[in-house]
């Protein structure tokens, strides 16, 4: 019991940063395999009700288990309860991607997914002050699934054909991006919580002197946004091209 409580509340093993040391690329290898593999079950001939069914209990699970991590924060970790409160943009999605996936929300998939599935994939690859013990406790745990969830959903509903990005929807998605801005940028801090839920204390090549990090932060990820519909729907940009300069006319 005495090692459980050590466990969930952290206390054993050395802090420091263990970042791309071997808990962090053994992590690496674990996620990168299961999302091949959930990739590959959601393209196959399985049943259709067999897939919707596996991506219900994935959805649950990761749900559940953000109940469950919260519970455990609060009465084990004895953390405040406005602590819990999903304050970076990875937390947020942690919460909402499940619930949106359960409810088949059309429109929540185009404000949420491609940001969630961008956040987890810079996540794994910088896991800024994720992999800060050399034991494996249990935050890092709770780290890790919340960041698979925000890649598993999206990517198994994309490969499946139950989600498919648009250019057409990047406004929706921008909408979300404006709701993951004010809930990390303005929200968090109105319930009394301190730090840089934003990273904007990191150097990016977006700062601009005079001008607010939040800003250009926020219109750095825009761009980025955009760039990645493209890249995910370049047949559907190609024929947009087209039919722009098609409705163009000839001087």
């Amino acid at each position: 019991m005495d090692f459980l409580l050590r466990w969930l509340r952290g206390e054993m093993g050395v802090l420091g940063d263990y970042t791309y040391q071997s808990m962090h690329i053994i992590t690496l290898i674990v996620v990168v395999i299961y999302l091949i593999v959930l990739a590959f079950i959601a393209k196959s001939n399985w049943e259709d009700k067999k897939k919707r069914a596996l991506l219900k209990g994935i959805a649950i699970f990761h749900l559940v288990f953000e109940i469950l991590w919260r519970l455990i924060f609060y009465f084990v970790c004895d953390y405040p309860l406005n602590e819990l409160w999903p304050m970076y943009p990875c937390n947020l999605g942690g919460v909402i991607v499940p619930i949106i996936c359960l409810l088949d929300f059309t429109y929540g998939k185009e404000m949420f997914y491609l940001f969630a599935f961008t956040g987890g994939i810079i996540t794994f690859a910088i896991p800024d002050g994720i992999f800060n013990n050399s034991a494996f406790v249990f935050h890092i745990l709770k780290s890790i699934l919340q960041h698979t969830g925000i890649l598993a959903i999206p990517l198994f509903e994309y490969c499946a054909g139950y989600f498919k990005s648009s250019i057409k929807t990047i406004f929706p998605t921008l909408l979300g991006l404006l709701i993951y801005v004010f809930n990390s940028g303005y929200f968090a801090y109105q319930l009394g919580l301190e730090g840089d839920f934003m990273f904007l204390e990191m150097k990016l090549p977006c700062e601009i002197s005079g001008v607010p990090q939040i800003i250009t932060t926020t219109i750095a990820a825009g761009i980025c946004l955009v760039i990645l519909s493209i890249i995910v729907n370049p047949k559907e940009f190609i024929n947009l091209v087209k039919q722009r300069n098609s409705n163009t006319p000839n001087n």
